[in-house]
């Protein structure tokens, strides 16, 4: 079999020996007969599957299949059988993409008492020979054996490792290995090994200097994964002929450090992204109930800088692994996840993520989790209506619409104190308010921007750039006819020493530093950051146009010769609906509610019934996808009735 990822009028689809296949598949830990089958039934044809016998995050082994790795050479391939002979009976005909965990068995582990064990503690791997070798070794049997017995039937794999399978690391909270520490040494040319408390510090201002050991040793710790996985990445291109389709997890940027998950282990994920050995790249959708991003007054996003996968030609593909509300039940070791109230409920969720991939040109897997998720007759039903949507959508060509970019700069996280969390603000935050700013937008990295055609945006946003290139800074500099948004701390670390200055440099203000408040007003609604942050910034330049205001009357917010300057993190709709409209974005709707469009469709969602407007950039026939319901725009106006919470795709026609 030969796979391959090929663009057909601007989608990315996936080739398998010259048929094309739609990019939606089915992934659960808990493959039955019955879930299997079900998708199957719902028109699925390509399915991924885990061969391990570890147990993940939640104390549960992650298959009921098992390990195949007994011993040294030793490998018992009759669990990796069973599990793929139950796909092939269950859903015949069908494709399957197979992950295996790097991380070894429990008797390695004991076999090699000075190893760490890498699904906890990746960031050693790089440093242990022995760990290298035989989990080489046990790869290249494995795939041997796969391409020699089911190489027919498997159209793709991808490897794992670290927490959660997704190459976390929780290595900076414990003592490094000596080999690490003198790896360190050489990299920073004699700097020692930042300490545990060095690393948690939250004293004093947010940010470190970019000269200071504990920066050095989060740049240090973001080389020794990518070179990792990347070594893997041409293992497994080379083990399947380079005639298979390789995909991970790698990179996000919203995760907030929550002890075990450290996000600045993966930080340094561009590279990865660059490697011409990986096609697909897997996230989950963006998550955190607390934000409400994936309950169903939320805003379906990306734990990505989503566009910029595209740019390295690469697949986006997002994971939906909602917890239903048939998810409501015990595991093994009696653990409940939280789960959705209601069948109306998940239906509107499941379809703001299909409408979010779909703008992004990107692709699915539904992740039954622990199984039974989908397990109901309107669920087989919704599965299937969404493989024809899909299928509709992209018969037509993908571009995107956005006239708003917006940035942010993974390396330049390990400046922050991580354990204050700011990304959760800088990012996420700002992020989920965006989408609801009646407007979509395009989500980069920010040494992507040197790349990309700027000429479609009005707006470009930049959540977080602490550091700008001379390269970047000339790039901006011929751009004065868009508006150009800075966040808080902006070009400070660019001369390779904290300077916060630069930052009214940069917007063209004065600024002063902000001593008496952390929070700041907009339209009624207060804003800023989780927690305190020092420093904050006000505008004291008069001939700037006041945005918004700090509790104590202080200007928070500014804009002044098309830049604008946010001093606080987490900036609310209404800001960021101010700030589009002064740029001339074309507003689809007034109201603060999730907007998804490309060049094909635009979709929304309102949260009481009603009868609403959309404002479409030209008039024409449209037809919404869930009801089938067709609708004409005249004036640019289309006017429609919705449900509470009704999730709403009109497809062009013609």
């Amino acid at each position: 079999m030969i796979s391959k990822i090929q663009e057909i009028n601007g989608n990315k689809m996936i080739v398998i020996d010259g048929e094309v296949y739609l990019p939606v598949a089915y992934r659960s830990f808990r493959p039955i007969p019955s879930n299997v089958n079900q998708f199957h039934r719902s028109g699925v044809k390509l399915y991924q599957m885990q061969v391990t016998g570890r147990n993940n995050a939640h104390g549960v082994p992650y298959s009921y299949y098992g390990g195949i790795w007994n011993g040294y050479g030793d490998y018992d391939f009759s669990a990796f059988d069973r599990q793929i002979q139950m796909f092939k009976k269950f859903a015949p005909g069908c494709k399957i993409m197979v992950m295996l965990q790097l991380d070894p068995p429990l008797w390695w582990l004991k076999d090699h008492p000075n190893s760490h064990d890498s699904y906890w503690r990746i960031g050693e791997a790089p440093f242990d020979e022995a760990w290298r070798h035989d989990v080489t070794e046990y790869a290249k049997a494995f795939l041997k054996y796969a391409e020699d017995t089911y190489g027919e039937d498997i159209f793709a794999y991808s490897f794992s490792s670290g927490i959660a399978t997704e190459w976390f690391d929780s290595t900076e909270y414990y003592e490094p290995s000596d080999k690490k520490k003198a790896a360190f040494e050489a990299y920073s040319k004699g700097l020692t090994t930042p300490t545990e408390a060095e690393l948690s510090d939250t004293e004093g201002i947010c940010m470190r200097e970019p000269a200071s050991k504990e920066a050095a040793y989060r740049n240090f710790c973001c080389t020794l994964t990518p070179e990792l996985i990347k070594y893997f990445s041409a293992l497994f291109k080379h083990e399947t002929e380079r005639q298979k389709i390789i995909g991970l997890f790698f990179g996000y940027t919203d995760c907030p450090n929550e002890g075990f998950q450290i996000l600045s282990a993966t930080n340094g994920y561009e590279a990865v992204w660059q490697d011409e050995n990986i096609d697909m790249l897997f996230s989950p959708a963006s998550y955190s109930f607390d934000d409400n991003v994936r309950e169903i007054d939320g805003a379906s996003s990306y734990q990505y800088l989503v566009d910029s996968i595209t740019v390295n030609n690469k697949l986006y593909l997002h994971e939906i692994d909602h917890r239903t509300h048939l998810a409501d039940f015990p595991l093994e070791n009696g653990f409940i996840l939280p789960a959705y109230p209601d069948l109306h409920t998940t239906v509107e969720v499941l379809r703001r993520e299909l409408a979010a991939t779909l703008c992004k040109g990107g692709s699915l897997w539904w992740f039954d989790f622990y199984g039974s998720y989908y397990a109901c007759p309107e669920l087989e039903a919704e599965i299937a209506k969404q493989i024809d949507i899909f299928k509709e959508v992209t018969r037509q060509a993908y571009r995107s619409v956005s006239e708003i970019a917006v940035f942010a700069d993974p390396m330049g996280f390990n400046l922050l104190k991580e354990n204050l969390n700011l990304t959760v603000d800088y990012v996420r935050k700002n992020r989920n308010n965006l989408h609801k700013c009646g407007a979509p937008f395009d989500y980069y990295n920010l040494s992507d921007i040197t790349k990309i055609d700027l000429t479609p945006y009005k707006m470009l946003v930049f959540l977080f750039a602490p550091t700008l290139s001379s390269e970047i800074k000339a790039t901006l500099a011929g751009l004065d006819d868009k508006l150009k948004v800075w966040v808080h701390l902006p070009d400070v670390a660019s001369s390779g020493a904290l300077d916060f200055s630069a930052v009214g440099t940069l917007c063209g203000m004065t600024m002063a530093e902000e001593t008496a408040s952390q929070s700041a007003v907009h339209n009624g609604t207060t804003f800023g950051f989780s927690t305190a942050v020092s420093p904050l910034l006000q505008v004291t330049d008069k001939d700037a146009c006041v945005l918004a205001r700090y509790e104590n009357g202080d200007v928070a917010a500014a804009l002044k010769n098309n830049t604008a300057y946010i001093a606080l993190g987490n900036a609310p709709s209404s800001l960021w609906r101010e700030l589009a409209a002064h740029a001339g974005v074309h507003a689809y709707t007034e109201k603060e509610v999730p907007v998804y469009a490309d060049s094909r469709f635009v979709a929304c969602q309102f949260p009481n019934a009603a009868t609403d407007i959309i404002t479409t950039e030209t008039d024409g026939d449209y037809v919404e996808v869930f009801t089938k319901k067709h609708y004409r725009a005249k004036n640019r106006q289309l006017t429609f009735a919705h449900d509470n919470y009704q999730m709403m795709l009109f497809l062009k026609e013609n």
